[in-house]
Order: structure tokens, then C-alpha cells, then sequence
């Protein structure tokens, strides 16, 4: 008999094909053993079924759920239904956590009963377009406000990511998994009601996975839409997470007004600003661009 199953890690993946291979190459190199693997396979078109059968051979304990695609938050509840631990430890199929983030997932859940949120890091790097090192930038602001080590979460400063995080299975279960009316915000809206209900909600920063997200200027802007619409979707759903407050004023809307045009996201993307201002400005300009064509009053054709 094999040793216990220490946590099951749950993988949605949806046309991952070209990047999860990177995820399970991290796992091979994790320093904590003994774990399952659970990839639920949401309605991919693409090779990816083809892809995880070459993982089946080299995982011990690896398991492919095939289902109609029906977004993150069904993939992921159904993921835990097929676990066999106490202990699920998610992660997207565009991370490649560190070798020791599983080991920190389970050292931390050992002592605490308690959801926990590690840190998705994004680095700068030469060969990557000038907005996917904006969005590493950005999320370096994100998460330069929390110390190093862990973080209790309150509810008015939350930050929290699905894409690699630990939950007790019977915390889990408790709160009913992700809503499964959501296909984005998802995590952040589980998070909430783990607050409300006093559950304990920590982020790690020392427990990494690096995010490799290969967006544009123009589905970065999509993703955001996405997002808001979401959280307008929570609000419906659960009016006591709404603490959102209009700070809209004149000059903003104005100056929205002038940056909520596809020319803008268009510079972007070919390049053009890097060779007109330093990093510093052009990365603001990229802010205002954004929000202004992400903001609910422009939804311009992108």
C-alpha cells in the first residue's frame, strides 16, 4: 500500500493545450510528494486531452475529468468532487508554482483551519512585449502593499487568487465551493463569504507560483471587462459585498473620454509608445488608456 495521499491538487483548464505542460513540468519538481493530480478538462477544442495522457505515465496518482465547458468555478467544484484528500491545493493552467509551494501549503494548513492564498508573481523580462512587463509592473503595486510572510485578509482590503491557493475540503464544502453562476470573480467572491462566515483568509507572499499570461493590450482591456461584469453579477447576487463608491469626477470622466478610442489600444500593441516616453509615463499612460476602454461607460468595439 502507497503512502497517504497528502492534498489534491485541482487543475481547470480550458484550451490549455500550449501552457499546461509547463504547470505539470513544476509539479514534477515539487519538493513535497504524495499528492494526487486533477485536471478537469473544461470543454477544450484544442490537443489538451492528448497533451495530460503523456502525464499519466510519469504521476502516480493523476486524473483527467472531462466536462461541457462551463467555466472555472464548475470545473473547479467538480475537481473537488473527485479528491481524494482533506486538503485542495488549486492552481491555474498558466502558473508554475515554485518548488516549494505545495510543501508551504500543507506546512501552513497543518496548523491552521483556514484558506490560504499564495503569490502570483509576473517578472519582467526582455523578451516579452512591453504590456505583458505593464501587467507585471501593475502586479508588483498589487502586491507591494502586503509584508513579507503571511496576511490575515479583512474584507475592506482583500486580495485573493484562485490560481494558487489551499482549502481545507470541509471549509470548502461549508461555503458551498465557488458559485457556479460566476465565470469570473469567482474567487474573490468565495473569499468574501469565508470572511463574513469568520472563516480565516491568509495570502502568503513567501509562497510563490510565476503567472505566465500571455495577453495583449486589447484582451487584457476584454479581461477587465469581464471582470467588472462579474463583480456587477456579485453585487446582484449578494448585495452586502457591494463597498464599491463612485469617485468618477469631471476631469477624469474627461480625460476617459479623450483615451476611449481602439487607436489608442492599437499604439500599444505595435509598440510605439517604448519609443516615446520611459517606462515611469508611458506605464500611466497605459493605466488611463485601459481603464478608460475597460470603464462600463465606454465599451467601445474592441
Amino acid at each position: 500500500m502507497g503512502a497517504p495521499i497528502k492534498a489534491s491538487i485541482v487543475i481547470p483548464t480550458h484550451n490549455g493545450a500550449r501552457k499546461i505542460h509547463n504547470l505539470l513540468d513544476a509539479l514534477l519538481n515539487q519538493s513535497c510528494e504524495d499528492v494526487e493530480i486533477i485536471i478537469v478538462v473544461d470543454g477544450s477544442r484544442d490537443d489538451t486531452e492528448n497533451v495530460l495522457k503523456a502525464y499519466q505515465k510519469i504521476f502516480e496518482h493523476f486524473k483527467i475529468v472531462s466536462q461541457k465547458n462551463g467555466g472555472r468555478s464548475v470545473a473547479r467544484n467538480n475537481g473537488a468532487r473527485e479528491s481524494s484528500s482533506e486538503l485542495l491545493i488549486f492552481y491555474d493552467d498558466d502558473m508554475m508554482p515554485f518548488p516549494d509551494s505545495i510543501q508551504k501549503h500543507l506546512d501552513f494548513q497543518s496548523s491552521k483551519s483556514c484558506i490560504l492564498c499564495g503569490d502570483p508573481v509576473e517578472i519582467f523580462d526582455k523578451r516579452k512585449t512591453d504590456i505583458q512587463n505593464y501587467k507585471a509592473w501593475l502586479t508588483a503595486i498589487w502586491t507591494g502593499k502586503y509584508a513579507e510572510g503571511t496576511t490575515r485578509m479583512r474584507r475592506d482590503h482583500l486580495f485573493f487568487t484562485a490560481s494558487n491557493c489551499s482549502i481545507p475540503k470541509n471549509i470548502f464544502w461549508q461555503l458551498n465551493g465557488f458559485d457556479e453562476h460566476l465565470t469570473d470573480a469567482e474567487d474573490y467572491e468565495l473569499a468574501c463569504r469565508a470572511i463574513e462566515q469568520e472563516i480565516p483568509v491568509y495570502y502568503d507572499k513567501g509562497n510563490k507560483a510565476l503567472h505566465n499570461e500571455n495577453i495583449t493590450c486589447r484582451s487584457y482591456i476584454r479581461r477587465l471587462r469581464e471582470y467588472s461584469d462579474a463583480q456587477t453579477k456579485i453585487v446582484r447576487y449578494y448585495p452586502e459585498h457591494n463597498t464599491t463608491k463612485s469617485n468618477m469626477t469631471s476631469v477624469r470622466k474627461i480625460i476617459y473620454k479623450f483615451f476611449a478610442f481602439p487607436f489608442w489600444v492599437r499604439l500599444i500593441d505595435t509598440g510605439f509608445f517604448v519609443f516615446v516616453f520611459p517606462r515611469p509615463l508611458r506605464y500611466r499612460l497605459y493605466s488611463i488608456i485601459i481603464h478608460a476602454l475597460a470603464n462600463e461607460h465606454a465599451r467601445v468595439l474592441l
